[in-house]
């Protein structure tokens, strides 16, 4: 129910995957199935385990694998957005389907830990990766600089025309910024974590409340003309 997470759940729905997410609260479980998850878990539950068996087995099977010409098993997950590491990944991997794909965006279960990033799995895991032919690919940003551009523009479109959802969680004032940091650390926020230093500049105040009175769907039009990748500048 991160920054990264919620997005990515959303575009995979784009895409047509059945999506599930786990996140840190109940809370944030009604927040990631207003987002249109499929199911969504509370990795504090009593038994994760069960849990997510179950929502494997209750999601839509059709375009699990995102388009790919793999048939998985009903209960099998094709694809893993891993942004956590520790027990979490270690039960996901425990539940992937033969040649299905791992990309390891973040462990912020292990940050604090002595060691090498990313940290070894468990031998258990490991065993499964190696035996099921999983593909765990580090997700690294910089290599894909020459798609910023049109990433960027279409993000901003599709945010625009509000179809998606980009949740923040502010803090006003500088001196807020040691207690977001800990509070994002921490899971105490929802979407981005975002420190607001000033109001906005009266012309760009003015302009997002010109902005707010558009229909969605103009807004995303608007968006798809004037945020283009050119105008953006980038990779």
């Amino acid at each position: 129910a991160g920054a990264v997470g919620s997005l990515v759940g959303q575009l995979c729905k784009r895409r047509g995957a059945a999506v599930v997410g786990v996140c840190g609260s109940e809370a944030k479980v009604d927040f990631l199935q207003e987002l249109g998850f499929d199911r969504a878990l509370n990795r504090h539950s009593a038994d994760l385990r069960a849990d997510l068996r179950a929502a494997l087995l209750s999601v839509p099977q059709a375009d699990r694998a995102l388009g790919t010409s793999r048939s998985p098993q009903p209960a099998d997950i094709t694809l893993y957005w891993d942004n956590v590491g520790g027990a979490v990944s270690d039960l996901v991997i425990q539940c992937m389907a033969p040649r299905s794909e791992l990309l390891l965006c973040g462990q912020i279960s292990t940050y604090d830990a002595e060691g090498d990033y990313p940290p070894p799995l468990p031998a258990e895991s490991a065993a499964v990766v190696e035996r099921r032919r999983i593909r765990r690919e580090r997700y690294t940003v910089v290599k894909y600089k020459h798609r910023f551009a049109p990433a960027l523009a279409e993000l901003c479109a599709l945010v625009a025309a509000e179809e998606l959802r980009a949740e923040e969680t502010v803090y006003d004032g500088l001196d807020a910024a040691p207690a977001a940091f800990i509070d994002m650390m921490g899971g105490g926020n929802t979407g981005k974590a975002v420190v607001r230093c000033s109001e906005l500049p009266p012309p760009v105040a003015r302009a997002a409340a010109l902005r707010a009175w558009l229909p969605p769907a103009l807004r995303g039009r608007l968006a798809r003309s004037f945020v283009t990748p050119e105008a953006l500048g980038v990779g």
